[in-house]
């Protein structure tokens, strides 16, 4: 996911942010701190809603001659400021901040940023000392099939539930209340008795194996779906994803119940261990008998029979804060070999 660099960026100066449409409500609250950020700082703000604006976020990065460039929002908003960031040249590509607008900002949340949704002024201000006085962590970007995702790719369960849920979302005309978190239980509901293995053929890093896939997630950082922390402190091994097969509906629920454990043993402050189904690869192939959506960083994608999943060291540079790294100096946990995909965690 990431490498760490000890040198400490300046100060950001110069600040363009970019908002989602559907995070904009969230945004006044943080536009005054942002604006007052530094004396001389110009703050700019954008809406974006397309997948395909990495163009228009690069116009727009070098036009306003930011320093950084702030996603506010969710994973994917997140993920579409990255892939434009990193389509950048060296010598003037702006840094990547984050203010986490979203639900799971599974990003944020690996370094150690709080939510804007949950902990309100205190995430505002945490990002700022982020921004004025953090540290960079150079991080990787996954790509597949062309698409870039900064956080997690997953087919399977977890991307049936996805589907489900925009599926359930588009036939009815559902409010807000119910068309969030409670129309993605109920699409897990449904899934969780609809659902099937599919037989898939997959090659981690060359390695060849034919097997069943209930649910298989590849990440680029330790925290998914918001609640589940499969790997421990963020900092993967610098070009390498974290990969996971779960063969089967009991081997799921059996491994999420322990992701789920491990995040709150974490967030009580106990170093969190890694999963021991964990594989640390640079190259995934997978093909299926027939065509499947998968999920990017919480968005649907096209259904594919073959998916190729690639890595880019150090893509990036995120201004992350600097609580999370002397935490991570004083207990990291050891991390664990290349092992079985079939084996349970802790």
């Amino acid at each position: 996911m990431s490498t760490t660099t000890d040198a400490r960026p300046p100060a950001a100066t110069r600040l363009a942010v970019v908002v989602h449409p559907e995070h904009r409500s969230r945004l006044p609250a943080a536009r005054e701190a942002l604006a007052s950020f530094e004396d001389d700082a110009a703050c700019s703000f954008e809406t974006t809603g397309h997948a395909g604006d990495a163009d228009a976020i690069r116009e727009f990065a070098h036009r306003s001659r930011a320093d950084v460039v702030v996603a506010a929002g969710g994973d994917g908003t997140v993920s579409t400021v990255a892939d434009a960031l990193s389509g950048m040249q060296d010598d003037i590509r702006p840094d990547l901040g984050i203010l986490p607008l979203g639900t799971a900002n599974n990003l944020a949340r690996s370094f150690g940023l709080l939510s804007v949704r949950t902990h309100g002024n205190a995430a505002v201000e945490q990002t700022l000392r982020a921004l004025h006085d953090g540290r960079i962590q150079k991080l990787d970007l996954g790509r597949a099939n062309g698409r870039t995702f900064a956080g997690s790719f997953a087919l399977g369960m977890d991307s049936a539930i996805l589907h489900r849920r925009n599926e359930l979302r588009a036939r009815y005309s559902l409010g807000t209340q119910v068309s969030g978190y409670p129309l993605y239980l109920a699409s897990c509901a449904i899934e969780a008795i609809a659902h099937r293995e599919i037989d898939a053929s997959i090659v981690l890093d060359g390695q060849h194996t034919r097997t069943p896939i209930y649910n298989l997630l590849v990440t680029c950082c330790p925290v998914y779906a918001g609640e589940f922390r499969f790997a421990g402190p963020a900092g993967n091994p610098a070009g390498q994803f974290a990969a996971y097969v779960f063969g089967s509906r009991v081997e799921f629920l059996g491994e999420y119940t322990k992701a789920w454990r491990r995040h709150v043993r974490h967030q009580r402050g106990e170093a969190a261990p890694h999963a021991q189904n964990e594989r640390w690869v640079q190259h995934v192939a997978i093909d299926l008998p027939n065509p499947a959506v998968a999920q990017l960083d919480g968005e649907e994608t096209e259904p594919c029979a073959r998916w190729n999943l690639t890595i880019r060291r150090a893509a990036i540079a995120l201004r992350a804060p600097l609580e999370l790294e002397n935490a991570r100096r004083q207990s990291a946990p050891a991390r664990p070999g290349s092992i079985s995909t079939n084996g349970s965690g802790a």
